[in-house]
């Protein structure tokens, strides 16, 4: 019996319980006109039993405005705190149930392109990807946007004769 525990114990030891590594990435398109509506996702990809998410990152809000974000499906739930606008991204989400696992949609923000230009999206510090208190982040993205001039309509002109 001592033996037993002995063995158990230096297994544990010298077999580490494995680490998760995920990465917290923004996806997007690379092109939209100015005055244009469009949406970026949240995403967390190789996520091992995610329970809780805080992105914290910022935009030039000069270039693109926030018009509003919604949660993605694998977790849910909005965390207090989030708050998203002037430039500023600190969104949380988790869940009560089911835990996230491979590459999970965490939510959708919505911009309006306002400057032409290319406009950067990145996280900092204080972005975490969470299992039971664990941080998973080994990597976090950036998008980088280019605003390109409205595209004018081309009118057909019939001849008159």
């Amino acid at each position: 019996m001592l033996i037993d525990f002995f063995a158990t114990l230096l297994i544990g030891f010298f077999c580490p319980k494995p680490v998760f590594a995920a990465s917290a990435m923004f996806y997007g398109p690379a092109q939209v006109q100015q005055g244009q509506t469009f949406q970026v996702q949240l995403m967390v990809e190789d996520a091992y039993d995610v329970d809780t998410v805080r992105f914290i990152g910022a935009y030039d809000s000069h270039s693109i405005d926030y018009q509003g974000a919604s949660n993605g499906s694998a977790l849910p739930l909005r965390s207090p705190g989030s708050y998203l606008g002037n430039g500023v991204i600190n969104f949380g989400g988790f869940s009560l149930g089911d835990t996230a696992y491979g590459n999970v949609p965490i939510a959708t923000l919505t911009f309006t392109a306002l400057k032409l230009g290319v406009t950067h999206l990145s996280f900092t510090n204080g972005t975490r990807v969470l299992a039971y208190g664990n941080d998973q982040l080994t990597y976090s993205g950036s998008l980088d946007i280019t605003v390109v001039p409205k595209r004018l309509r081309s009118r057909k002109i019939s001849s008159v004769k």
